[in-house]
């Protein structure tokens, strides 16, 4: 098979596998399949020295903080006794994200480009058919993921798309009404899924979109008010269509959020001596259970000691299990990595925000700010996931197929308005 090919496959299996794993057959070697297509793609052709630089893509520092990561992981590991296995399972689960982008970087052109945004598009009309699908079955709520594995990708999915789409909009390459279908269907998948941050976050989406790819004038401000004064009645008139009274009240009254945010997770009190982590608990819940070790505080127990593999589980983690630690990416991150490795963790992709704000600012060609628009938008809004739940370190692939293609599409375009200028300037 083609090398090309093979990446195709990888990435077409991160958006469609798990549709095996939830209707045909339900077992672990499922999820593996992009992971052994991309490790035989880095043994098949490994770039020669000069071929491929990618730092020139990303940045020193962007790669040099995945690395350190990496390493401190590895490191905290055999310090921590945590198995070989699971040692290496937990290295994989990290490593194959800026692997996937990697290698987007090293094979893709212009015509994969084109590729991706047409499988884009594509998987959205699939995602459509299969929310039908799982709405007509009664999986609804956490199970309702479209062609992903659980409302929690399928989360990540709609806000990415909304951008990709609003964005596309303003370059007139995609039309109003087509644009309108698409932000519906991700604002009714995010009510059927039960998806509570979206129903802010996909506005936000929408205002961001705005906001990084029009000029800033009187008219955002006035946006902004509206949005402040009209946003929450709005949203809760479009809820009242599936939800009843109480609900719709409970989800944006701020005390009932708060307690929601704050409580133990799935009600474990009581139930067990260690108290379950929720998103803004986690943190502080995390650091009392590391302080006890003054190693692990600042370096954790190891990547992959904590893993939630039934192949590769250990001790540790069914010591924890009753914590939900691996429901929230702070506390995962923490009680794998340390201190040390959060604060890494959290740099890594601000560095990649900011490099994707250099490009964005100094951008002067509307395709360059395209792509840079979308990497600065999906850097950011990682955050708000990382909070939300634990996909941002646990399944992030689909966000890195997205940091792929952006730092593909700056550099050929780059390269692109560089050799139109030389031709220009020869003649």
């Amino acid at each position: 098979m083609d090398k090309k090919n093979i990446l195709h496959l990888s990435i077409v299996w991160v958006i469609y596998g798990a549709l095996i794993n939830r209707f045909i057959w339900n077992n672990q070697l499922i999820t593996l399949i992009p992971d052994i297509l991309l490790f035989t793609l880095l043994f098949l052709d490994k770039p020669h020295k000069g071929q491929f630089n990618l730092q020139s893509y990303v940045g020193k520092t962007v790669v040099s903080i995945f690395y350190f990561i990496l390493i401190l992981g590895i490191i905290s590991s055999f310090v921590s006794s945590t198995p070989i296995a699971a040692t290496l399972w937990g290295a994989r689960q990290f490593f194959r994200y800026g692997l996937m982008a990697y290698m987007i970087m090293l094979y893709f052109g212009p015509k994969d480009i084109v590729w991706g945004r047409k499988i884009l598009y594509q998987s959205i009309l699939w995602n459509m058919i299969f929310v039908v699908i799982e709405l007509s079955l009664g999986q609804t709520g956490d199970a309702m993921g479209g062609t992903f594995s659980g409302n929690g990708e399928f989360a990540f999915y709609l806000i990415a798309i909304t951008f990709i789409s609003e964005i596309e909009y303003f370059q007139h390459r995609l039309s109003i009404q087509k644009f309108i279908i698409i932000f519906g269907f991700c604002f009714i998948s995010g009510v059927l899924a039960e998806i509570k941050l979206l129903y802010m976050l996909l506005p936000f989406t929408l205002y961001s979109g705005y906001v990084l790819f029009k000029k800033f004038n009187i008219k955002q401000v006035i946006v902004l008010m509206a949005a402040y004064f009209f946003l929450i009645p709005t949203v809760k008139f479009m809820l009242s269509f599936y939800y009843d009274e109480n609900y719709i009240e409970s989800t944006f009254d701020s005390e009932e959020v708060n307690k929601y945010l704050e409580n133990d997770y799935a009600l474990q009190s009581g139930k067990t001596q260690l108290l379950s982590f929720n998103r803004n608990t986690c943190i502080e819940r995390s650091s009392t259970i590391l302080f006890q070790d003054p190693k692990a505080f600042l370096i954790g127990n190891g990547i992959g000691s904590l893993t939630q593999s039934q192949l590769f589980k250990t001790p540790l983690a069914d010591v924890y299990h009753p914590t939900y630690y691996f429901f929230f990416t702070f506390s995962y991150v923490l009680l794998e990595l340390g201190w040390l490795g959060f604060i890494l963790f959290i740099s890594f992709y601000a560095c990649m925000a900011y490099r994707f704000y250099r490009h964005y600012r100094n951008a002067k060609d509307i395709v360059i700010k395209y792509w840079s628009s979308i990497g600065l938008f999906m850097t950011c809004v990682s955050y708000i996931f990382m909070w939300y739940n634990a996909i941002p370190y646990s399944n992030y692939y689909f966000t890195f197929i997205l940091f792929g293609l952006c730092f593909t599409g700056i550099k050929k375009r780059k390269q692109k308005l560089f050799i139109n200028k030389y031709a220009r300037n020869d003649i």
